[in-house]
């Protein structure tokens, strides 16, 4: 490397870019300088991919406990309005209104039974599916326990009392695994994350 000249113009690492010098430190610093360039894309790369598999897994946990959810809530808006259809049908004295009410729970009833088929497949540890088991069964029980109101046995202030003691329990406790249910479903949500 001799001297510079005046007419030249200052290159930092002017040796690396001259032809003239075939210097064998010349060629080891370039091609290590293009391994640690590679390298640093290989790495990005492989970054990249990560974060995106990482991203997609944190996208796909959120809809899975997203769409639990708006079952759950589903099951609880359609127990709230089966408590309402059933008032109204224990304080009606026309058989043919009774009887609407009744189709009408019917398909409540319905609605809440594919929500809750809907929901199993959801169900990923033992824990929630024990808690799914004892929401279904006191879904069930809810529905039996509207059965004296809805078939007439049961009338008038008769009815209501039946609705204040037996029926309006089995609602709460419905509602209260379900929240028993979203709230595991939550917890295994951040444990996953």
């Amino acid at each position: 490397m001799g001297p510079m000249s005046p007419a030249e113009p200052h290159v930092p690492l002017r040796f690396l870019l001259s032809r003239r010098d075939s210097s064998p430190i010349r060629r080891i610093l370039l091609l290590g300088f293009a391994a640690i360039f590679a390298l640093w894309l290989i790495s990005a790369y492989v970054l990249g991919r990560r974060v995106n598999e990482a991203d997609s897994r944190v996208t796909a946990i959120t809809t899975e406990f997203t769409k639990g959810e708006e079952v759950l809530s589903a099951v609880r808006e359609q127990v709230l309005l089966s408590s309402v259809v059933v008032r109204d049908a224990a304080l009606e004295d026309n058989a043919a209104r009774v009887s609407s009410q009744r189709d009408r729970l019917q398909m409540v009833r319905n609605d809440v039974e594919g929500r809750l088929q809907e929901y199993l497949p959801r169900v990923d540890s033992a824990a929630e599916r024990e808690h799914w088991t004892r929401l279904r069964a006191e879904v069930d029980e809810y529905w039996s326990s509207l059965s004296p109101v809805l078939t007439g046995e049961l009338t008038g202030g008769t009815a209501q009392a039946y609705l204040r003691s037996s029926v309006i329990p089995k609602h709460e406790l419905v509602l209260r695994v379900s929240e028993d249910l979203r709230t595991l479903k939550q917890d295994a949500l951040l444990e996953q994350q």
